[in-house]
């Protein structure tokens, strides 16, 4: 019990241990690294990366090369790669509705939106699902506001797709 109680705190302020002094009061970072010459409005993160990494973040050299053809073809700005947009439409259904789930607020979340929308599948504004209507099922009943059938729903979260007959509005669209 003593080793929890005040004198183990008398202990630990005189510094008899000095690796449970680093636990308890802390460390002083300017030791662990020359941090003298950070700027008034310098940020600690752009010299300091982690207490654990053993160089700064200039000392990183990749344990990589690019081929000389690739810096070549970036260098005449001639890339090897079409841009995204254009590669969307070779992805199957499974991968852009990964791309639509996983980037959000990111561009290939509208292009995979996009290539989406072009295969028949629309997204359920209210229900926050995609869906896309039955090609073998017939149309039960269709007004202006809407139609019921059987839709397929892709359900995110077990990652299948759901039969089921449903009334759609098209205003939830």
């Amino acid at each position: 019990i003593d080793k929890y109680g005040l004198k183990a705190l008398a202990g630990l302020i005189r510094m008899e241990n000095n690796n449970q002094t680093k636990v308890a009061i802390g460390f002083d970072l300017n030791k662990l690294n020359d941090l003298s010459d950070l700027g008034p409005g310098q940020k600690l993160s752009s010299k300091f990366r982690s207490p654990w990494l053993e160089t700064t973040r200039s000392d990183v050299i990749p344990a990589y090369k690019l081929p000389k053809e690739i810096i070549e073809l970036n260098r005449k700005k001639r890339y090897f790669l079409p841009p995204v947009a254009t590669r969307m439409n070779k992805l199957n259904e499974d991968t852009l509705f990964y791309l639509f789930y996983t980037k959000p607020k990111d561009v290939l979340q509208e292009f995979s939106y996009r290539e989406l929308h072009g295969k028949g599948w629309r997204f359920h504004k209210e229900l926050k699902v995609f869906l896309i209507r039955d090609p073998t099922a017939r149309v039960l009943e269709q007004t202006a506001e809407g139609m019921r059938t059987v839709f397929i729903f892709f359900d995110f979260q077990s990652w299948i797709r759901v039969k089921k007959e449903f009334v759609v509005y098209y205003n939830d669209l």
